[in-house]
């Protein structure tokens, strides 16, 4: 993520590129999904998971400090927390695609409702930065 993008530029494409990592990467959904089932018996033993979300940890940060010294961010959370959301929404609705559908009555595969949803949450994490 270059660093000259504007904050709100770079953080929409930042969501919008874990969105769609997610969505391709159902298996590492479902991973982590029975990881946690198993609270996290086998990551906990793990030298190298600390550094897997690391570089983005890293953009996230940048990301947040640029906007909050163009006075663009204004809430006080740190880019893990930031992340933690992002991943929270955009996880969701890959684990619980199956269950929602039956509930629901709709296709989270759907390609106009990815976009529909992946366009909410882009919009949910970039709106609740800046000063109210």
């Amino acid at each position: 993520m270059p660093g000259d993008l504007d904050p709100l530029t770079a953080l929409r494409r930042l969501v919008s590129l874990i969105f769609d990592y997610l969505d391709a990467h159902r298996d590492f959904v479902r991973l982590i999904a029975i990881e946690n089932l198993h609270r996290a018996v086998h990551l906990k033993h793990s030298p190298a998971i600390r550094s897997v979300n690391a570089d983005v940890i890293t953009i996230l940060e940048s990301i947040l400090a640029r906007g909050r010294a163009q006075g663009r961010f204004a809430r006080d959370c740190g880019a893990v927390e930031v992340h933690l959301m992002i991943s929270r929404l955009c996880f969701h609705r890959v684990s619980n695609r199956h269950t929602s559908g039956a509930i629901f009555g709709c296709d989270l595969s759907a390609a106009e409702v990815k976009q529909r949803h992946k366009a909410m949450i882009v919009d949910m994490i970039v709106r609740y930065l800046p000063a109210e």
